[in-house]
């Protein structure tokens, strides 16, 4: 269960990062010359709510119980705004590709959008759609794998019964306020 959990949050973390830093919209101008989107351009509140999940994802790495449980629900709610920010992907967002085409042609406002000829869409929004439930699930499944690991502190040893004339048995016999090279066992 743990692995799941790790698995589905990086996934979908490198899954969303990759997706919005490739083409999202590509639109050819009566001019013939194409305008690319990102999907950085494209979604700037997706973007920036993908990246602090990425934030809290690690965050979680470094922190324990409660604060663990804490960073992995900021991962939950970011991974859901974006999902959210993101379902509707179907349509290209209008302000992005005017600011877009009149960059390479001059031409601003809606005058801009009258030079697109056609509009064509990647695969990269459902990829980062896709990434977004995974980050999403991720997060949600870590709440759930964090109860069930271990309470002891990864730098805290417990003791072992060793043998006296072993070395670990000296140190020991040491701690104990015994002198081991007096004492004949």
């Amino acid at each position: 269960m743990r692995a799941l959990h790790h698995l589905a949050s990086i996934l979908g973390i490198v899954g969303v990062l990759a997706s919005f830093t490739a083409s999202w919209w590509s639109a050819q101008l009566s001019q013939g010359a194409s305008v690319g989107l990102t999907g950085t351009e494209a979604q700037p509140l997706a973007w920036s709510l993908s990246l602090a999940a990425g934030a809290a994802y690690g965050a979680s790495l470094l922190l324990h119980r409660v604060a663990r449980r804490v960073t992995l629900v900021v991962m939950a709610t970011m991974a859901l705004g974006a999902l959210l920010v993101l379902i509707d992907v179907s349509q290209p967002p209008g302000d992005a590709l005017a600011r877009a085409v009149e960059a390479v042609t001059g031409i601003a406002g809606t005058g801009a959008l009258g030079e697109i000829e056609s509009i064509e869409r990647s695969f990269a929004p459902i990829a980062a759609l896709v990434g977004s439930a995974l980050v999403f699930a991720g997060a949600v499944s870590g709440q759930f794998v964090a109860r069930n690991s271990p309470r002891r502190d990864r730098y805290s040893s417990q003791p072992g019964a060793s043998a006296p004339g072993h070395s670990q048995g000296v140190w020991d016999s040491l701690s104990e306020g015994r002198d081991p090279t007096t004492s004949v066992e």
